[in-house]
């Protein structure tokens, strides 16, 4: 089986290192003869920034075609003109520099990659939907809502469901979602967490909060990102307020991908004491150190046209390493899932609710990390991605 794994994510990220590095590591234990191609668009002035990843994923026996080809993708979602460009550029440089037709499958990691396969008419193509993409630049004010633009997304989503030969959805609300429309072949594939990876660890945990001085406090950890553009704060601010008005122990541990000005304009916007607050930007080999440290996972977001749709790697990772969760309600999935197996509490910040004790101490970190995982974990994950390949290139 020979596979090319097409994705634009930034190869030094840590989504790419979780979600896409991990999981091309974890499809070559799990098949011993497929063999792997990605292929990687990335910024031009990130190339020599770039060559020694490329140069360690090769070491493992992927072969990797680099393109340091890729422009600003915040202008993709302007217009219905500058997405058919986006479309049309990727798409010549595709059909010069890659030879599609040595594949079995291409795994389309998003929209971009997939919709630029449908152009040039390939078969055998897996849309990765990692998201709603329309819905999100909805929220972040990128796309109006119905106007023409709006429409021309909806309608090229809708053709490229029906066009490609199986679709992967991170969360089973997509699976309704998308059922409007006539996918060929649909798979629950969830965001994946590694265990060997992301755990508990009892000596870190006192390490840490001994360093910290934070031995006898109440840690909230938020971790990842402030959202595209940004669209976490608001909400995030709201949450970490309800939990200053109900406990007064409480401190913060953030651990962004934002730099830290961005996480000290956050603190300065909202007038937080920041003597209550950490800010680390973690790689994800020590990830698991400082959810250690903390006693509850924190993730809050605006009511979106997507927040049926919504879960978060940060969601993950913290059940992974046996956290109790504090979320919001329009964190849709996420929300679904905690409540249906203990996970923690979801609130709504708008009722008198949100402003009592959360007694984490109430949930079992052990039932956490064990019924996560069961969901989660890689191979379980990366199983079904391997049964869906197979089904693609057989047409079954």
């Amino acid at each position: 089986m020979k596979i090319l794994y097409f994705t634009n994510q930034d190869i030094e990220s840590g989504l790419f290192d979780t979600q896409v590095y991990g999981n091309l590591l974890g499809l070559k234990k799990l098949n011993k003869n497929i063999k792997i191609t990605l292929l990687v668009f990335n910024r031009p002035w990130k190339f020599f920034k770039h060559k020694s990843k490329v140069e360690e994923i090769k070491s493992k026996n992927i072969n990797v075609i680099y393109l340091p080809l890729c422009p600003p993708m915040r202008y993709f979602t302007t217009s219905i003109f500058l997405n058919k460009l986006y479309v049309f550029y990727f798409s010549v440089i595709f059909k010069l520099l890659v030879k599609y037709k040595n594949y079995d499958l291409i795994h389309c990691r998003h929209y971009l990659p997939s919709l630029v396969c449908k152009s040039l008419g390939i078969k055998n193509i897996l849309f990765d939907v990692r998201s709603l993409s329309l819905f999100e630049n909805v929220q972040a004010g990128k796309i109006k809502f119905k106007s023409k633009n709006y429409q021309y997304w909806l309608k090229q989503e809708e053709e490229l469901i029906n066009y490609v030969d199986g679709i992967s959805v991170v969360s089973k609300s997509m699976i309704k979602y998308f059922k409007q429309y006539h996918p060929k072949r649909i798979s629950y594939c969830p965001i994946i967490v590694d265990s060997d990876k992301v755990y508990f660890s009892n000596k870190e945990r006192i390490k840490l909060r001994d360093d910290w001085n934070w031995s006898k406090k109440n840690v909230y950890v938020y971790s990842g990102t402030f959202g595209l553009y940004g669209l976490n704060k608001k909400y995030l601010f709201k949450l970490i307020s309800s939990i200053i008005n109900s406990d007064d122990n409480a401190k913060f541990l953030f651990l962004l991908s934002n730099d830290e000005n961005e996480f000290n304009s956050f603190i300065k916007k909202f007038d937080l004491n920041k003597n209550n607050f950490m800010y680390y930007s973690v790689s994800p080999n020590k990830l698991y150190k400082f959810l250690s440290a903390s006693d509850v996972g924190i993730h809050s977001l605006p009511n979106q046209l997507d927040s049926f749709t919504r879960l978060g790697t940060k969601v993950v990772e913290y059940w992974a390493a046996g956290l109790p969760t504090l979320l919001n309600n329009h964190i849709g999935e996420a929300a679904f899932i905690s409540k249906q197996n203990n996970f923690g509490k979801v609130i709504d910040l708008t009722s008198v609710e949100s402003n009592k004790v959360f007694n984490f101490k109430d949930y079992d970190k052990k039932h956490i990390v064990t019924k996560s995982l069961e969901i989660f974990e890689r191979k379980v994950v990366l199983n079904n991605y391997l049964k869906l390949y197979n089904k693609i290139i057989l047409k079954s």
